[in-house]
C-alpha cells in the first residue's frame, strides 16, 4: 500500500458482492446511475429507488473484472440486498454480503488501490474495499466528518424512502443518469428533473454539541417546517449535520424542532480535511 495514504476504519459501512453473466445488464435496470458506462476498476454514486422514485439508499459502486462491489451503509444493506433480489427473477446474477472484505476511508492517495472509488469532488480522497485487514492509520470519525463535510448523503435506515435523488444532490456526484433509459422510479425521477419540480436540498450543516438523530425536523424562524436531518455526527465541539431542506428557506434562520431551538448554521461543502 503507497506510504502516504491514510486508511480510516469505516464501521458504518458494508458491502455485498454481485456476480453473474448478467451482472451489468441488471444492476443498469435498478440503479440511478450508468452502469454500463464503468469498465473494470471504474466506480460510481447511485441510488436504488421505490417505484415511486424515493431512495431506499445512496450507494458506491466498483466494477471487477467477475462483478461488481456495491458499497452501502451497514443500516440498509440488507434492505439494498433484498430490494435487489425481488428483481433478479431467471437473471444470472448473485447477491451476497461480502463478509471477508472491509471498506475504508482513504485520503492522500498517490497510487493507484485495487478496488478503490474516488470521491468524484476530491479524487484523492475515497473509499477501498479491501479483502483483508489493514492497519488503521486514520481516525473513522475524522473520514465520517469528511464525508458529511463533502455532501456524500449515506442514508440510513430512519431516511430510507424519504427523499428523491436530486433532493440528496446525487447528480452532482454523478450518480444520477438522464440518458441511460428505464430503471426503478425513473420515470418520476426524470419528470422531476425536466419540470425543475425539486424544491428541497441537501445542505452541510453545524450546530451545538447536540445528540441529533436522522429523520429530526428543522423549522424556520417562525416554526415553519423547512425539512429534516439525513444524517448527524456529534463532535466535542459541534454536530455535523446534513439536512433536506426547502431551497428558499437556507438563506434565512434555522433551528431544530427540539425544546431549546437549538440554531443551525449553514456551511459550504469542504472537500478536504483540516
Amino acid at each position: 500500500m503507497p506510504e502516504t495514504a491514510l486508511f480510516h476504519p469505516a464501521p458504518h459501512l458494508g458491502a455485498l458482492q454481485l456476480e453473474g453473466a448478467d451482472c451489468a445488464v441488471f444492476l443498469q435496470g435498478q440503479l440511478t446511475c450508468d452502469v454500463l458506462a464503468l469498465t473494470a476498476g471504474r466506480s460510481c454514486f447511485g441510488a436504488i429507488c421505490t417505484v415511486q422514485g424515493r431512495v431506499i439508499g445512496v450507494l458506491l459502486l466498483i466494477r471487477r473484472d467477475n462483478g461488481f462491489y456495491l458499497i452501502a451503509p451497514l443500516s440498509v444493506l440488507d434492505k439494498l440486498a433484498r430490494q435487489l433480489q425481488k428483481y433478479v427473477l431467471r437473471a444470472k446474477v448473485a447477491i451476497k454480503p461480502a463478509e471477508s472484505c472491509q471498506v475504508y476511508g482513504v485520503s492522500g492517495v498517490r497510487a493507484a488501490l485495487e478496488y478503490f472509488a474516488p470521491h468524484p469532488l476530491s479524487p484523492g480522497h475515497g473509499w477501498l474495499v479491501s479483502e483483508s485487514e489493514l492497519p488503521a492509520s486514520g481516525a473513522a470519525e475524522r473520514w465520517r466528518a469528511f464525508e458529511i463535510h463533502s455532501g456524500v448523503p449515506w442514508l440510513d435506515a430512519n431516511c430510507s424512502e424519504r427523499f428523491t435523488p436530486q433532493m440528496l444532490r446525487l447528480d452532482e456526484l454523478g450518480g444520477l443518469s438522464f440518458s441511460k433509459g428505464c430503471y426503478t422510479g425513473q420515470e418520476i425521477i426524470a419528470r422531476t428533473h425536466f419540470l425543475g419540480a425539486a424544491k428541497r436540498k441537501l445542505f452541510h450543516a453545524v450546530c451545538a454539541p447536540l445528540d441529533v438523530k436522522s429523520g429530526a425536523s428543522v423549522v424556520t424562524a417562525n416554526g415553519d417546517a423547512a425539512g429534516e436531518v439525513a444524517a448527524a455526527l456529534t463532535l466535542p465541539e459541534q454536530t455535523l449535520l446534513q439536512i433536506v431542506i426547502l431551497a428558499d428557506a437556507a438563506d434565512g434562520a434555522l433551528t431544530l424542532d427540539d425544546s431549546a431551538g437549538s440554531a443551525i448554521t449553514i456551511k459550504e461543502y469542504q472537500l478536504h480535511f483540516e
